[in-house]
């Protein structure tokens, strides 16, 4: 998939069919007659066919937070192990260590570290690890509090209420 200015395009071959799926009637019919065009190839353009956005893309859950698809039983098995258990949580711990110095669309492209200089941005990154932790409590290995906690104290912002 690549998005350039309104274009949003995918070109797959599947089996013998190829698919094109494109946002610009022009760009589905050059390829059609290239297609076409093309000595030795034995194809032809079948149709276009219009489709509203939203019957293309899967329906979003209103609001913030995370959506989860649901685990198979194998699946939940390999996460109860306790070597993987203890992977997945250092995985999850050195995500949320490093997760201050990376630029986020959320602070507009600046890092927590720099976002926290100004009152706005403190509260941003306050808003987006309580949004973690009521997250943590939903994942399939819940995270630690204690990433939280730390966080927090690192950033001088106040403990989280539990209720």
């Amino acid at each position: 998939m690549r998005i350039q200015g309104s274009v949003l395009s995918k070109l797959g071959l599947f089996g013998f069919r190829l698919e094109r799926f494109s946002l610009e009637r022009s760009i589905t019919m050059s390829i059609a007659g290239k297609l076409e065009k093309t000595p030795g190839l034995k194809a032809r353009y079948k149709r276009t066919r219009k489709q509203s956005l939203e019957g293309v893309m899967p329906p979003m859950r209103a609001g913030a937070g995370v959506t989860l698809a649901p685990r198979n039983a194998k699946e939940i098995k390999l996460m109860q192990q306790p070597d993987v258990l203890t992977q997945i949580q250092q995985i999850q711990r050195c995500h949320y260590e490093t997760w201050p110095e990376i630029p986020l669309p959320a602070l507009n492209g600046r890092t927590p570290l720099e976002a926290l200089k100004e009152s706005d941005g403190r509260e941003m990154v306050d808003a987006l690890i309580t949004q973690f932790e009521r997250d943590a409590t939903r994942m399939p290995v819940p995270v630690d509090a204690t990433i939280f906690a730390a966080l927090r104290r690192r950033f001088g912002l106040s403990p989280t209420l539990r209720s």
